[in-house]
């Protein structure tokens, strides 16, 4: 890849004092190349996303983008997504907090929402309301 301007951190962990501090290297190595995690921390320092796979796997750069979006969505609208949720597929709306708003959501049927039951409803987000990260 050439010219490729990578806007967000990334650092070199030659010594491996990280990722011993984060439980990335397995007891015993005296190498980093065994390390193929991958963590998603936000802008608090808290650590969202852990993702392990072992040497001889690579990692799913879709996926990884797909987890990247659902943590921005979701931040962004207190929302949820579900395994696999792509862009245009319908998100998980927050449950209600009590029974007497869980069975008035039933009947009111919350806008652009659909009720399954009074716990599980779902809604669509427009393509502008995803938290699409820049392209790399």
């Amino acid at each position: 890849m050439k010219k490729v301007e990578v806007t967000f951190p990334l650092f070199e962990d030659s010594t491996m004092e990280v990722g011993k501090k984060y439980g990335m290297v397995q007891p015993n190595e005296s190498s980093a190349k065994a390390v193929r995690s991958l963590f998603f921390i936000d802008c608090t320092g808290m650590v969202r996303v852990l993702i392990y796979c072992p040497l001889s796997q690579g990692s799913n750069i879709a996926e990884l983008k797909r987890v990247l979006i659902a943590i921005q969505t979701g931040d962004a609208y207190a929302i949820a997504t579900h395994a696999e949720c792509q862009l245009n597929d319908d998100v998980i709306v927050p449950i209600s907090c009590s029974c007497s708003v869980a069975k008035d959501r039933m009947k009111t049927k919350e806008v652009g929402a659909s009720c399954y039951d009074c716990f599980f409803c779902t809604q669509q987000l427009s393509l502008e309301q995803v938290n699409i990260p820049p392209k790399v």
